[in-house]
C-alpha cells in the first residue's frame, strides 16, 4: 500500500530541488524532469525517478545530457514525438558522477530536512555533473558516452549511437551498427 504522506513528502522534496537547482539555470518541465541549456543545441537534464517503499521515499536522481538535433532526429526515425526536453541522450545515476562513482539512492523519511537533501543534490550538480556534462559536449564524447556503462542503455544504443556516427560523418559506421 502506498503511504500518502510519504508521496506528499517525495512532492515537497521535489519543489525544493526546483528551488535548489533554479540558480543553476534549470527549469522544470514535467514532474521531476528538469534541464538547463548549457550549448547551443545541448541541454543538462535531471530526472528524479521515485519509488515509494512504505514510509519511505527513495529517490535516484539520473542526470543526462540531451543533444536536441540527435533527439529530432531519433523521434523522426521512431515515429515519436520530440519534446524538446525528454528523453536525454545519455543518462546515468548521479552518483555515478560523484567521487562515490555508485549509485547512491536518496532516502526521504518523513522527519527528514527536504531542503537540506535538496542543496545537497544542487552541490553535486554544481561541482559534479554540470562539469562532466560541459566537457562531454562534442559529437565525439557523446557515441564514447553511449557505448559505455554507466551511459550505455541498451534500449536506447541502437538509435542514438548511428545517429550520432552519422552526424559525424561516419556513414559506414553508422549504417553497419548493430
Amino acid at each position: 500500500m502506498i503511504d500518502r504522506a510519504a508521496v506528499t513528502h517525495s512532492r515537497r522534496f521535489e519543489g525544493a530541488v526546483a528551488l535548489a537547482i533554479a540558480p543553476l539555470g534549470f527549469r522544470s518541465h514535467m514532474r521531476g524532469i528538469f534541464t538547463t541549456p548549457i550549448a547551443t543545441q545541448v541541454r543538462a537534464w535531471l530526472g528524479l525517478n521515485r519509488a515509494v517503499e512504505g514510509e519511505h521515499v527513495e529517490i535516484n536522481p539520473a542526470f543526462g545530457i540531451r543533444h536536441q538535433q540527435v533527439e529530432a532526429i531519433v523521434a523522426e526515425l521512431t515515429n515519436r514525438r520530440d519534446t524538446g526536453f525528454h528523453p536525454p541522450t545519455v543518462a546515468a545515476s548521479l552518483g555515478y558522477l560523484t567521487p562515490a562513482d555508485a549509485y547512491q539512492p536518496l532516502i526521504l523519511r518523513d522527519d527528514d530536512n527536504v531542503a537540506a537533501a535538496a542543496d545537497s543534490l544542487a552541490d553535486d550538480l554544481r561541482r559534479y555533473a554540470l562539469p562532466f556534462a560541459r566537457a562531454n559536449l562534442d559529437h565525439a564524447s557523446l557515441v564514447v558516452l553511449l557505448t559505455r556503462p554507466p551511459f550505455r542503455d541498451r534500449n536506447s544504443e541502437p538509435y542514438r549511437a548511428p545517429v550520432v556516427r552519422f552526424l559525424l560523418g561516419n556513414t559506414d559506421e553508422a549504417l553497419s551498427a548493430p
